[in-house]
């Protein structure tokens, strides 16, 4: 388990392939993992978690989250998103997904597959929910996003679905 007072896990790929066995991260004023470049990494397990406090829980830009699976992801009290998937071609399956941001956007799927099987997202000062040309599976118990600039959910050329068994609030956009 790697815990700190920074980033947890910070990889630029630089077209290389990485494999963790299992990640358990917990990291407080940064990001639990975040991924940058053109290679691909590969999380093996099922009782993989990521906990961010001041961060992004989960950060993909360019690389390739190959089929990661993690029990749990919680991102709270970032100004940076919860949970951002820019350009990722995997498939990254959550099982409990809780995230409170303060300015950043809760969830952001651009390109490959995101499934949630549950969870909440409470975005104050940005959208909630912002997927573009991703496939979907998402549960979620509920889903706010409070004075966003520009709207609170985005989808858009997204295959898949989308459920809120609770309360889903927009204020504010």
């Amino acid at each position: 388990a790697a815990t700190g007072a920074a980033d947890g896990v910070n990889l630029d790929t630089d077209g290389s392939t990485h494999a963790f066995r299992s990640l358990d991260v917990t990291a407080s004023n940064g990001a639990g993992l975040t991924l940058i470049g053109n290679g691909a990494v590969n999380v093996a397990g099922t009782t993989n978690a990521l906990t961010a406090t001041g961060g992004p829980a989960l950060h993909v830009t360019g690389a390739s989250l190959g089929s990661a699976t993690f029990a749990s992801v919680v991102s709270s009290g970032s100004a940076a998103g919860g949970i951002l998937l820019d350009g990722n071609a995997g498939t990254v399956a959550i099982t409990q997904a809780n995230v409170a941001t303060t300015g950043g956007v809760g969830i952001r799927a651009v390109g490959g597959t995101l499934d949630i099987a549950g969870g909440t997202v409470d975005a104050d000062g940005a959208a909630a929910l912002d997927v573009r040309g991703a496939t979907i599976d998402i549960t979620l118990a509920s889903l706010t996003s409070t004075d966003s600039a520009d709207r609170g959910i985005f989808l858009d050329a997204i295959g898949g679905s989308l459920t809120i068994t609770g309360a889903t609030t927009v204020t504010g956009a």
